[in-house]
């Protein structure tokens, strides 16, 4: 699923060089929501996180960069994802967003945040996987 709030809102604002369709609308989430709802994907890849695995990447980040991007737990498609989540848990999630590399598990769920240029294992990926590798 694509889309995400940016910091860079925060400082770009209505300029040429911030693009203000980032995320995706209320309605085209609601649809997004009923969809997952009824088709309970095994794997998600999406471009942010569901608010609780924003807040378990941010936990522990210091700078302001990180900083900024405390306020996108709390975006609409943060709490959208997190709908879902709640509604049905994936086996593995895969996201970027945050520009780093870090794997943690939420209940059975493995979350894998990925780098602008990092890669993720085919193997992985089609493996569901249930654990921390």
């Amino acid at each position: 699923m694509s889309g995400a709030e940016t910091a860079s809102w925060r400082v770009l604002g209505n300029s040429k060089y911030w693009y203000r369709d980032e995320e995706m609308s209320g309605l085209a989430l609601n649809d997004a929501i009923a969809i997952y709802k009824e088709t309970g994907p095994k794997i998600v890849i999406s471009h942010t996180a569901p608010s609780e695995g924003a807040k378990e990447i941010l936990g522990d980040l210091n700078g302001s960069y990180f900083l900024n991007k405390h306020g996108d737990v709390e975006s609409r498609t943060s709490r959208a994802l997190q709908e879902m989540f709640e509604a049905r848990q994936p086996s593995a999630r895969y996201f970027g967003h945050f520009h780093i590399n870090k794997k943690f598990l939420i209940g059975d769920t493995t979350f894998r945040c990925l780098a602008e240029i990092a890669i993720s294992p085919l193997s992985e990926v089609f493996s569901a996987p249930k654990g921390i590798r």
